[in-house]
């Protein structure tokens, strides 16, 4: 009599199979969840760089709005102790302008904590005042290289008395708000001139230097690198400073190329002394004689951010950047859609769309060329309206391709 074994099966040889399809199915799935795993790591470890770097970044803007906005002449948080037992209170962070006037005028005051008190009071006043003024929207001074006006034998330079002022500067003399009187110009110095154009032979070299709507008149050279030009005629408010060279008695110093040792000058700026800290300005710095900014000022077509060409401010050259890409995102939320930025919330743009007023090949179904009409390209059907395509399995049907067998 045969042994039955109970809650055991025999395993035929398609159960084994099956067996192992099973086991190498959940060994697939284990691959994949340890894929999606580090997936998901690199994901967080992804983010946790992006948080850090965004920490640093305002850091760094934090940083450099305090080095803005610090003024070692500015007490903003004052703080001075007085005795309980003078009658004067805690002048802190937290004490206003009308928290001690109240101080002042309390009975148990003596006289030395109530001069103490108003000689603090008008103190808080001053610093207050100061410290508005210190956070007003501050300019300084700038000399750039000006394309309009210039030439092969004519550089001109455009002297700013309304530029922003840099983080280092916004503790100088050359960093004045609205409510400070701009001084006068004292001189303009190209410390890298080139030898021919800083000879101390001015007179005989014949090179005018135009200031402002003045009349051209000489610079002084070291003869070495070093040319000095008065700025005495140029108004307070800055403007325009020019080379004639076309009359120069040297061929070393014809050409604005001459003008600054490649093409980089630089300068120092001075003026006279402020009338609020009689002290005077001097900007050091570089202007860049860019010449291929003559072609780019007024050459370059302006188009916009998703298509090709345009002005590179960078360089001068009328080689923007690279189009984005199709779909990247632009300006104002929207997609690059086919050379023109589409507005989110527009209907996307038709397959037969103009790119950059040009229409594709047409295909085997249409006549050749296409037109563009109002942004669609619009294509004339072949006169042959039984033409076979896609081969021998469809037929031309009004410039498509239809395959009757999958239609009907």
């Amino acid at each position: 009599m045969p042994t039955c074994l109970l809650g055991q099966q025999l395993s035929t040889p398609q159960q084994q199979h099956q067996q192992q399809q099973q086991h190498q199915q959940q060994q697939q799935q284990q691959q994949q969840q340890q894929q999606q795993q580090q997936q998901q790591q690199q994901q967080q470890q992804q983010q946790q760089q992006q948080q850090q770097q965004q920490q640093q970044q305002q850091q760094q803007q934090q940083q450099q709005q305090q080095q803005q906005h610090y003024d070692p002449d500015c007490p903003r948080f004052l703080v001075q102790q007085f005795s309980q037992q003078d009658g004067a209170a805690v002048l802190g962070p937290g004490r206003t302008l009308a928290a001690l006037e109240f101080a002042a005028k309390q009975p148990y005051m003596s006289r030395r904590g109530l001069r103490t008190a108003l000689l603090l009071a008008a103190v808080a006043a001053a610093a207050a005042a100061a410290c508005s003024s210190a956070d007003a929207d501050s300019t300084s001074y700038r000399v750039t290289y000006n394309a309009e006006g210039s030439s092969e034998t004519r550089a001109c330079f455009k002297i700013g008395a309304n530029e922003l002022c840099q983080a280092s500067e916004t503790q100088s003399e050359c960093c004045m708000d609205d409510t400070v009187a701009r001084p006068k110009f004292v001189s303009l110095v190209i410390k890298s001139a080139g030898p021919a154009c800083a000879t101390k032979k001015q007179s005989a070299l014949k090179v005018k230097w135009a200031v402002g709507s003045a009349p051209g008149r000489k610079a002084r050279g070291d003869g070495a690198s070093m040319l000095t030009i008065p700025l005495a005629k140029l108004p307070a408010a800055g403007g325009t400073v020019c080379a004639d060279l076309s009359a120069s008695t040297d061929a070393g110093c014809s050409r604005r190329d001459d003008l600054c040792r490649e093409g980089k000058c630089e300068y120092t700026l001075t003026t006279k002394p402020r009338k609020d800290t009689k002290k005077a300005c001097c900007v050091t710095n570089y202007a860049t004689i860019n010449k291929v900014a003559d072609v780019c000022n007024g050459a370059c077509l302006s188009v916009a951010e998703c298509q090709p060409g345009g002005c590179n401010p960078v360089t001068g050259l009328c080689d923007a950047p690279p189009a984005l890409a199709e779909g990247s995102p632009c300006a104002g939320g929207g997609t690059c859609r086919s050379g023109a930025c589409q507005a989110p919330g527009e209907p996307d743009t038709p397959p037969n769309a103009c790119v950059n007023g040009a229409c594709d090949s047409p295909n085997e179904c249409q006549a050749s060329p296409g037109e563009c009409v109002d942004g669609v390209c619009h294509y004339k059907p072949v006169d042959d309206e039984f033409k076979k395509c896609h081969g021998e399995e469809g037929m031309c049907d009004d410039g498509e391709c239809i395959d009757w067998d999958k239609q009907f």
